[in-house]
């Protein structure tokens, strides 16, 4: 009997990539599409891949509709159906109801009872952990945002960054740099408006390079086989590369080793995702997401399928002790996602988009073995191409 897994997200590119990796290993799959506003269950293309049995959608607000999916799904106790959350609050949702979950699933946790994966999302709480086992970060003051009254704000220097405490609440939506106090109580009030009280104000680094690293542990060991740096963030997402690099851990060992130290220190199992950045040469640790992270499509281009590792870790198939594949080569990818939805907003032009597809090494929709996906996403950027057009000669 094929192992099930049962994948949980709402965007339509990350979920593709566990997908095909997921479905290139031999496994059963069936997804959970989340999403927000009305539900909408027009199929994504990502779901028209050949490896997805099942469809399922949910409202991305519907914490007890998402459970009750997941508990329709099961197949009793002779075979654990594998849970692979894709976002923040599906990470959360799962974890925080993993005790009527455990008997039928198997899914990322914390090896510590007393914890929840929701408080290791706590920026604040990362933050604390980094420095102390010897990271760099970026100061930092915690504010409470609370209408009518104007949080002190005498420790924060300028220019700052804000953010959320935890982006299953906030998002990136508020991510925002202010210059001046006047333009700081601006953006709080951003975060106000969105019903987002708890607040991490960050000295603002002057970025130079920005990096992250896909990784798997089982609570112990940790395995991180290499680094991606972001060439270009799309500017309609911030946080997302349109375009990377992926690459070995040449030179990074001392700075992996460290980021080791801080993982096990979560007492995590599952797949992760750590941003930092590089400035005045300082490496700043900026935060472990508990989740595969968005461009880890790319590990599994160069043979390493860290999805299909973590469902053999979970299901006691594999030590990841053991494993001694990494990359060992550099390639450029792209995200035609972030690509398409960059042209939409005329942050790139028609030729770049068209130059950047062409381009890349690594594609994460293009695949001559499955080809539904990329045949539904060529339909999409053909629609949006004469939308394109239109636009360009009514400005004319």
């Amino acid at each position: 009997m094929k192992q099930k897994v049962v994948i949980i997200g709402h965007g339509y590119l990350s979920r593709l990539s566990l997908i095909r990796s997921l479905g290139q290993a031999g496994f059963d799959l069936s997804v959970v599409v989340t999403m927000y506003g009305a539900l909408n269950t027009t199929k994504p293309l990502d779901c028209y891949s050949k490896y997805v049995s099942k469809v399922y959608y949910c409202n991305a607000k519907d914490s007890e509709g998402l459970i009750s999916i997941l508990l329709n799904l099961s197949t009793g106790k002779e075979q654990k159906i594998v849970i692979i959350p894709d976002s923040d609050w599906s990470a959360s949702i799962v974890d925080d109801n993993r005790d009527s979950l455990s008997e039928y699933f198997l899914f990322p946790r914390l090896d510590d009872d007393s914890f929840h994966v929701a408080d290791w999302m706590d920026k604040e709480r990362q933050k604390l952990l980094a420095k102390e086992i010897g990271l760099t970060v970026p100061n930092v003051t915690r504010v409470s945002v609370v209408d009518g009254v104007e949080p002190n704000l005498s420790n924060v220097h300028y220019p700052c960054f804000t953010k959320a405490l935890t982006t299953k609440v906030g998002g990136k939506q508020c991510f925002s740099r202010s210059n001046n106090k006047e333009e700081l109580i601006k953006a709080l009030s951003v975060f106000a408006n969105r019903k987002v009280s708890d607040i991490l104000i960050e000295d603002y680094i002057d970025i130079e390079r920005e990096y992250a690293v896909v990784g798997l542990t089982d609570g112990k060991n940790v395995y991180m086989p290499g680094v991606i740096q972001v060439i270009e963030n799309c500017q309609c997402h911030l946080g997302i590369a349109r375009k990377g690099k992926i690459m070995p851990t040449t030179c990074f060992e001392g700075l992996l080793d460290l980021m080791k130290v801080f993982v096990r220190r979560t007492r995590f199992v599952g797949l992760f995702d750590i941003d930092f950045l590089y400035s005045q040469g300082n490496y700043y640790f900026c935060e472990m997401n508990f989740r595969y992270g968005g461009s880890g499509y790319a590990y599994t281009k160069l043979g390493i399928n860290l999805p299909s590792l973590f469902v053999q870790m979970i299901t006691n198939q594999l030590d990841i002790s053991s494993i001694k594949d990494r990359v060992n080569t550099e390639q450029y990818f792209v995200n035609e996602k972030m690509l398409l939805d960059d042209l939409l907003a005329k942050n790139i032009t028609l030729c770049e988009f068209n130059k950047d597809l062409v381009s890349a090494e690594i594609s994460f929709i293009k695949d001559k073995e499955d080809f539904a996906p990329q045949r539904h996403f060529r339909k999409m950027v053909l629609k949006n191409k004469v939308k394109y057009f239109m636009k360009k000669i009514l400005q004319r």
